[in-house]
């Protein structure tokens, strides 16, 4: 198997070692060839994508929170922050797995 293949499937299937945004970026950096370099900018962007949606859900239940002490309302901002971040991350997974496996293939 070739190494650049290898590299690159790895960048997308990293998030399944728990390191996933980490070696995409440190292979970025590090590569001189511009197909694994272009791979790995794809997997970092694709799994920084789910990462940001938590900053969403943070600020949402921290808004909510302060609501809830003065009305009866459910939290309802936050639940939907969760549930979009939950669907956007299933989606941006199930994509570097794909991908993951195109490029290996």
């Amino acid at each position: 198997m070739n190494t650049n293949k290898l590299l690159s499937g790895f960048c997308y299937l990293s998030f399944l070692f728990g390191i996933g945004v980490i070696s995409p970026l440190a292979v970025w950096i590090a590569s001189k060839d511009t197909e694994v370099k272009g791979h790995a900018k794809k997997a970092f962007f694709s799994q920084l994508i789910p990462m940001s949606g938590v900053v969403l859900v943070v600020y949402f239940a921290w808004a909510d929170l302060a609501l809830l002490n003065s009305s009866e309302e459910a939290p309802y901002r936050t639940l939907v922050a969760i549930a979009g971040t939950g669907l956007i991350t299933f989606i941006a997974y199930i994509w570097n797995l794909v991908k993951g496996l195109k490029v290996l293939i």
